[in-house]
This record gives structure tokens, C-alpha cells and sequence, in this order.
């Protein structure tokens, strides 16, 4: 296999696949790379050399040379793909899933059937767009809860972060995700204008931004903020509030950066 470089000095990620007690280079291109293979020894693009060998070319611009699909049955090799469509699930972990199913009884496959099944009943909160298996979650129908409090959440799995501590008794306002104009997440996007809406409709007295500590935390919180305070109405009867930032529990002086001793001296209170 042979690597022609079209100038650029960006270097590969090389691994090694032992087949035939010979070794071949795993190549990871980069886009500015031309890649040249010899088959039989004339040139062939890399597209055509893992066609040609049953290998996999990866939408991320890897080459998987895995050869399950060359010797698995069908249905086993398509379960194998969908689970590796799976966030942080490669083909060795999809792999190592499938074989485990497998293993088990008709009957515990058949409860996993049912429940991806009943995946199709969730909705989303017409309320605060968490999920729920109703129109309206459990949670904004609770009427123990302090529906004048509002928190301000990216995902669903910010909430069950949250209620875990059992301190937080108000509402909650599931955005869907960050501002992040690097991946074209815009404003209308995410559920600012539902926020708004809800704002304007609702007797709520405190909004509080529980959003992570990123620059598209950040840049939400910002974006949400100046359009709350351009409405007169809004901004006199609503207190914008976040969660608090700091050293975490266990955690040193000496370890921690200075961004995060300086929110840590600010939001300091009395003891």
C-alpha cells in the first residue's frame, strides 16, 4: 500500500492489521490527502481497494478493515451496523452486544422487543419538552412543585441529573440542545421561542440557566438573556438566576484553573 502526499505535512494515525502473518497499515486520511493503493500492482483509490477486500470506508474518514461482514450471517451483520450507529459504539462493541443477545433465553428477547417497541409511545412535554409517556410529563403535572420556578436545561439527561440530588423542587424548560453556530445549531433550532411563549403565558418568577459551563453554554444563556430583558414586561416580573460554579467536592486549590477559582470567589457566601 502505498501513500501519495499531496503536499501537506498533517500526519496519519497508523495502526496495524495482522492477516496472513502479514501487516497492513489502518490508514485514517485526512480530506487533504490523496491516497493511492497497488492491487496487483497497478494504482487503485482506497475506496476501490476496500471494495475489492470487503472492507468498510467509514463516513468519518476511516477505513474499517473489521471482516465480520465477510463471514457473518445477514441478520447478524445488520444488527452489528445498527448498533454501531449507536454514539460511542464501534464495531467491536456492537459486535460484543450481538453476541451477548445471542446468548440469551426468546423470552428476554422478546422483553427487549417489546421495549424498543414501546420507544414509540414517548412524547415530547407539550409543557416543558421533556419526554413522557403523556402529553404532559409527570412532572409539570405535579402540582407539589413550585411551577413559579423554571429551570433552564439542554437535555432531557440534565433533568434526571438534576432531580437525583432531590434539592430542586421547581419546573423545568428542556431547550434540545446549545446554540453552536460550528455546527450550525442556530437559536431556531432549540426551544428558545417555546421558552418565551411559556414565559409570557405562565406565572413564573425565576428562570434559572442550569446550562453547561461551555462557550455554547454560555452563548445560550447570552442569547436568552438580552431577548428577556428587551421585553419590558418580562424583564420587570422574571429573575434571571444560574446555578452556582466553583471546586468541586474533594477538589484542590492547587489543581484547579483560574477561570474556575474566579467564579468559585464570586459566588462565595456567608458560613
Amino acid at each position: 500500500m502505498i501513500l501519495k502526499n499531496q503536499g501537506h505535512s498533517k500526519e496519519f494515525c497508523l495502526r496495524t492489521l495482522s492477516r496472513s502473518n502479514k501487516t497492513f497499515p489502518l490508514l485514517y486520511p485526512n480530506d487533504k490527502f490523496s491516497i493511492i493503493v497497488r492491487i496487483k500492482g497497478e494504482a487503485a483509490s482506497l475506496t476501490e481497494y476496500c471494495k475489492i477486500k470487503g472492507f468498510r470506508w467509514s463516513k468519518g474518514g476511516g477505513v474499517n478493515f473489521d471482516k465480520f461482514s465477510m463471514f457473518y450471517p445477514k441478520d447478524i451483520k445488520n444488527l452489528i451496523e445498527e448498533f454501531s450507529k449507536f454514539p460511542g459504539i464501534g464495531p467491536k462493541s456492537a459486535q460484543r452486544f450481538v453476541f451477548y443477545l445471542l446468548r440469551k433465553s426468546p423470552e428476554d428477547i422478546k422483553k427487549l422487543i417489546l421495549s424498543l417497541e414501546g420507544i414509540k409511545n414517548i412524547h415530547i412535554c407539550s409543557v416543558c419538552g421533556n419526554f413522557s409517556d403523556q402529553n404532559i410529563c409527570s412532572i409539570c403535572q405535579d402540582k407539589n412543585r413550585d411551577h413559579s420556578v423554571v429551570a433552564v436545561i439542554a437535555e432531557p439527561q440534565d433533568l434526571m441529573a438534576i432531580e437525583k440530588t432531590g434539592e430542586y423542587q421547581g419546573t423545568y424548560h428542556v431547550l434540545g440542545g446549545l446554540i453552536d453556530m460550528i455546527e450550525n445549531k442556530s437559536p431556531e433550532q432549540i426551544k428558545i421561542k417555546e421558552l418565551l411563549t411559556r414565559l409570557k403565558n405562565s406565572p413564573i418568577k425565576e428562570l434559572i440557566f442550569a446550562l453547561n459551563a461551555t462557550i455554547e453554554g454560555e452563548s445560550t444563556i447570552l442569547y436568552i438573556t438580552n431577548l428577556i430583558k428587551e421585553d419590558k414586561i418580562l424583564s420587570s416580573k422574571i429573575k434571571l438566576t444560574r446555578i452556582a460554579r466553583g471546586l468541586p467536592l474533594g477538589g484542590e486549590l492547587e489543581y484547579a484553573d483560574e477561570i474556575t477559582l474566579t467564579e468559585a470567589l464570586k459566588g462565595r457566601r456567608g458560613v
